[in-house]
C-alpha cells in the first residue's frame, strides 16, 4: 500500500463562524489570530485586543478563522516537552503549520492609556478632561514562508470631562467585563480594533491577496461519507475553498505524527493513500464528492482528509506530497 509523507504539514482549520453572502469568485482563507505585544502597558490587553479581532474576523465570509484554543493547546505541548524553541523561526508559526492554517495575523499593542487635563469651562469653573488613546501595529504573516505580507497601523480615541466617566486604574478591573467596554480606553481600543478588522477584510478581498489564495491547493476533510445519495461524500470545503464542480481530489488518511525524539516536538506527518474523488456538486461552504476508487483494505472515513490533485506531483503551496513505495496496513 504506498503510504505518502507530508514534507509541508498541511491540515484543516475549523471555522469558529461562517456566514453566507460571499462575492462571486473570492476564496476563503485560513486564518489565525495571536495574542498581541502588551509593550509594556497593562498586563492582559494584548489577549483582549485579539479576542476583539477574533470575535469580529470571524463574521466575515472570506475567512475561516481558527479556534485560538487548539492553537494554544500545540504551544503549550511545545513547551512543556521543551522543543518550542528549537528547529528555527517562530514557534508560533510553526504551531499555525501544524494545523494547516495559512496566514496569521500578530503585532503589539504601541499606546494603550489616558491622559488627563484641567480645562477652564466659563460659569463652570476648572474640570478634568480626560483622553483615552489605543494604537495597535498589525502584521499579516504568510505562515509557508514567515513572510510579512501586510502591515497597518490603527488608532482608537475618545475624550469625556470629569462627570462620573470611567477610566483604568479602579481595583479589579476586567478586560472582559462590561465595565471595560463602557470606559473611555475600552471605546478607543474597540474602535482600534474596529478599523484594523475593517483594512484586513478589505485586503483579503482584494486581488492581491486573492490573487494568493487562489494558487494555494484545496484541501479539507470528509464531513459525511453517507450523507449523498449513492453511497458519496460530503466535505467541509466549497466554493468558497476552491472547489469546483468535476475537480479530482486524491484522499489521505493520517497515520502517524512523527515527533523529534529529543524534544517531543511533532515535526511531520505521514499519510496513508486511502483513494481518489470527483466532486459532483459544490454550495458555498461544503461540496459533494463520488468515490472513484478505493485502496484494497480500506473504506473512507469521516475526518479523512482531501487534497486537490496535483497534475505531475510538484510542489504547490502548503506542502509537497512524495509516494515512499511502502506497504501500509489495511484499514
Amino acid at each position: 500500500m504506498a503510504v505518502a509523507v507530508l514534507v509541508a504539514v498541511v491540515g484543516a482549520a475549523v471555522p469558529v463562524f461562517a456566514e453566507e453572502g460571499v462575492g462571486e469568485g473570492l476564496r476563503q482563507v485560513t486564518l489565525a489570530v495571536f495574542n498581541f505585544e502588551d509593550s509594556g502597558q497593562s498586563a492582559g490587553v494584548g489577549r483582549a485586543v485579539a479576542d476583539m479581532l477574533i470575535t469580529k474576523l470571524a463574521k466575515s465570509p472570506v475567512l475561516r478563522v481558527y479556534e485560538r484554543g487548539r492553537l494554544e493547546e500545540v504551544l503549550s505541548e511545545q513547551q512543556r516537552v521543551g522543543g518550542w524553541n528549537r528547529g528555527g523561526g517562530d514557534p508560533k508559526l510553526r504551531a499555525a503549520a501544524t494545523l494547516g492554517v495559512q496566514f496569521v495575523l500578530m503585532g503589539k499593542v504601541s499606546e494603550f492609556g489616558v491622559s488627563e487635563n484641567s480645562v477652564l469651562i466659563p460659569l463652570k469653573g476648572t474640570v478634568t478632561k480626560y483622553k483615552a488613546r489605543a494604537a495597535l501595529d498589525v502584521r499579516l504573516v504568510r505562515v509557508s514562508d514567515a513572510q510579512v505580507l501586510k502591515t497597518w497601523v490603527t488608532a482608537g480615541a475618545k475624550s469625556d470631562f470629569n462627570l462620573g466617566v470611567n477610566v483604568l486604574g479602579i481595583p479589579n478591573f476586567s478586560f472582559s467585563g462590561k465595565e471595560f467596554d463602557d470606559s473611555l480606553l475600552g471605546r478607543a481600543t474597540r474602535e482600534a480594533v474596529d478599523d484594523a478588522a475593517e483594512k484586513i477584510e478589505g485586503e483579503f478581498s482584494g486581488e492581491e491577496l486573492q490573487e494568493l489564495a487562489r494558487r494555494l491547493p484545496v484541501e479539507g476533510r470528509v464531513a459525511d461519507v453517507e450523507g449523498v445519495e449513492g453511497g458519496g461524500l460530503v466535505l467541509n470545503v466549497g466554493r468558497m475553498g476552491g472547489v469546483e464542480a468535476g475537480m479530482a481530489l486524491d484522499i489521505y488518511r493520517l497515520e502517524k505524527e512523527i515527533k523529534d525524539p529529543e524534544t517531543g516536538e511533532m515535526l511531520t506527518e505521514r499519510l496513508e493513500y486511502v483513494g481518489e474523488a470527483l466532486v459532483t456538486r459544490v454550495e458555498e461552504n461544503f461540496s459533494e464528492a463520488e468515490v472513484l476508487s478505493v485502496e484494497a483494505g480500506y473504506k473512507v472515513r469521516v475526518n479523512d482528509r482531501v487534497k486537490e490533485q496535483l497534475g505531475n506531483a510538484e510542489e504547490e503551496e502548503g506542502g509537497v506530497l512524495e509516494e515512499t513505495g511502502e506497504e501500509g496496513e489495511g484499514n
